[in-house]
């Protein structure tokens, strides 16, 4: 469509896209013009960021928090789209190709909804000082760029922490400006229609398709985006495993994640009740003797994601370990000005 209307000459005005009543777009386009964008974090669908502060504030599942979302007008009948990370990929893939003036195949970027998330660790994560977020992220770095969609906990000073509701806020990074942050209303009637107006007076004056024209950012002769592959990316994590309560456990992760050069920040895990004394069991062959189970929740330092794949396959494999280990990145602030 960019570049047919280039062809003929016409402009496309496309604010209300990304960010609702946000000026997400014309910030990107115009006001930091000047720039080179380093990165790019953000809250971009209200459906998934009212669920989680429902589950967050009101310890309620995710279920329950879903049913309120659509009772409350935010969330659809389907709400596939928003709670599978679709819609939030195709907003930052819109943002990440006018910051980086070239095209980004959707199909490539890695994208993890909340629908499948667990409360527990939700909780597990306020426990620790964490906020959990479904965040868009486009990162430039050495080897080219970053760009995904995915539940992440974030530090609760971390400015995105506060964003509740339905609201949206995004974080842009240039190498000149530093950090800049844009937040309100990502959807809703009257929002989308100030985003709208504000392209129709943009175009009936004429600014707008010069700007279209001239800007030249999305010609298919501008390439694509190099992007890093996500195994190279290091960061930090949160890791959930449920882990049967036998002595030398612990020590096998440890040394798991040890040999994969992953070193850990923090581990937390709950005492659990001793169990009562056993009443005379007259048919020992008819009563069912059950370890306690144990949930082990450990931070790590930065780490390469593809090491920290390895050893979970590892953990994965020991006898004592039930399936289904939670692995969710933990955000840091971003730097403001680029440290590559």
């Amino acid at each position: 469509l960019f570049d047919e209307a280039l062809e003929q000459e016409k402009s496309i005005g496309f604010e209300a896209s990304c960010g609702g009543g946000i000026p997400l777009i014309r910030a990107l386009y115009d006001g930091l013009t000047a720039n080179s964008i380093d990165a790019i974090y953000g809250i971009l669908n209200g459906t998934c960021n009212f669920i989680l502060s429902e589950m967050i504030q009101k310890d309620k599942t995710y279920e329950q928090a879903l049913a309120d979302a659509q009772a409350a007008g935010f969330a659809e009948a389907d709400p596939t789209l928003d709670v599978t990370g679709g819609d939030t990929a195709h907003k930052i893939c819109i943002m990440a190709e006018l910051a980086y003036g070239a095209t980004i195949d959707l199909a490539s970027i890695p994208v993890q909804g909340i629908h499948d998330l667990e409360t527990e660790d939700v909780l597990f994560g306020s426990e620790m000082g964490y906020v959990m977020k479904l965040i868009a992220s486009a990162v430039q770095g050495r080897k080219g760029a970053f760009v995904r969609v995915e539940p992440a906990f974030i530090p609760m000073d971390h400015p995105l922490a506060w964003v509740n509701g339905s609201f949206n806020a995004v974080s842009i990074y240039g190498d000149a400006v530093g950090h800049t942050m844009y937040y309100g209303r990502g959807a809703g009637g009257t929002p989308t229609a100030s985003a709208v107006v504000a392209d129709l007076v943009s175009i009936g004056i004429g600014a707008y398709p010069l700007q279209f024209k001239a800007l030249a950012q999305w010609p298919k002769d501008n390439g694509s985006v190099k992007l890093q592959k996500p195994s190279e990316i290091r960061r930090r994590y949160y890791i959930k495993l449920r882990v049967l309560d036998r002595p030398g456990n612990l020590g096998k992760i440890t040394t798991i994640l040890g040999s994969k050069t992953i070193s850990l920040s923090s581990i937390l895990q709950h005492e659990i009740p001793e169990p009562e004394e056993s009443t005379k069991i007259t048919d020992v062959s008819a009563e069912i003797l059950q370890e306690p189970c144990v949930p082990i929740v450990i931070t790590t330092h930065r780490v390469k994601e593809a090491h920290l794949i390895s050893a979970i396959r590892e953990i994965e494999a020991m006898e004592d370990i039930q399936s289904g280990v939670s692995v969710i990145p933990i955000l840091d602030e971003h730097p403001e000005f680029r440290v590559f």
